[in-house]
């Protein structure tokens, strides 16, 4: 019996909501939204380290925001390397369940599927837009990937 669908699928829809529903998110049409110039305030890091609470991060995560001292840069480079290391436990969550399944075309379909509409709910990591879209995408990324990461662990 193959279990990966219906757990991909869980994981999917999960970390979607996660995301969503997310208070990080921004449908602003303010001066960064609209592409005019405008000054990128500080990070509130208690909101970056609010949002990734209870989902598997790393204590360290929290540390490096920290030592980012609210700076956008810094609290980029954070998100990405807390994103590698969920991403490296989504990896190895697949690894165990291809061993156990006969449709590994499936479990790749899906994980393709769901890092599609993840990139879709979130946005994608664009160097292009400010900071402050950057840092929310990167949380909503970092909450999704999570997310997925500990369901896929189960």
């Amino acid at each position: 019996m193959d279990i990966i669908r219906p757990l991909v699928a869980t994981g999917l829809a999960l970390s979607l909501a996660a995301c969503a529903s997310s208070p990080t998110r921004s449908t602003s049409t303010g001066p960064a939204a609209t592409g005019a110039a405008a000054t990128v305030p500080a990070v509130d890091v208690a909101r970056v380290k609010d949002a990734a609470r209870g989902l598997g991060v790393r204590p360290a995560f929290g540390n490096c925001v920290d030592a980012a001292q609210g700076t956008a840069s810094a609290t980029l480079a954070c998100i990405d390397a807390e994103l590698q290391h969920q991403q490296a436990r989504i990896d190895a969550a697949l690894a165990s369940r291809r061993a156990l399944s006969t449709s590994n075309g499936d479990v790749a379909a899906i994980q393709a599927q769901w890092r599609a509409e993840r990139d879709r709910v979130c946005g994608a990591d664009d160097a292009g837009v400010p900071a402050a879209q950057r840092i929310q995408a990167g949380i909503c990324r970092l909450e999704a990937t999570a997310a997925r990461a500990d369901v896929l662990a189960r």
